[in-house]
């Protein structure tokens, strides 16, 4: 009988690690400014109600002139918009816009990249 409470408890741990904060959204790329795999390194309040993120590794596949791409993110903490926490030290694709000075990339959707053992 424990054998089946531990296999019940692993199976839940194992299911636990493979969530991800990211809502899972479709979205139609052309409508996004900017495709990038990150590695998060560190979180920080933002002001305007936004949470930025320092990241570094970028892998920049949209836009193609990304040499103004910086190494910091900016997520919603709260709204209607898309909102979501990214986690320190974990590597995201992220899509999403610039504000209207082209500055600030804003985070739209996320996915978290499975890591490998």
């Amino acid at each position: 009988m424990w054998y089946l409470f531990a296999f019940l408890a692993c199976l839940n741990i194992v299911r636990a690690n493979a969530q991800c904060t990211c809502p899972r959204k479709a979205m139609d790329v052309s409508l996004v400014e900017f495709v990038v795999v990150v590695k998060v390194t560190n979180e920080e309040e933002a002001e305007d109600g936004l949470r930025a993120y320092d990241v570094t590794d970028l892998e920049i596949f949209k836009p193609e002139n990304h040499a103004n791409f910086g190494s910091k993110v900016y997520t919603n903490v709260k709204g209607e918009l898309f909102t979501t926490t990214l986690i320190t030290g974990r590597r995201y694709i992220l899509k999403g816009v610039f504000d209207n000075d082209g500055n600030k990339p804003f985070v739209t959707s996320c996915e978290l990249l499975a890591e490998c053992n």
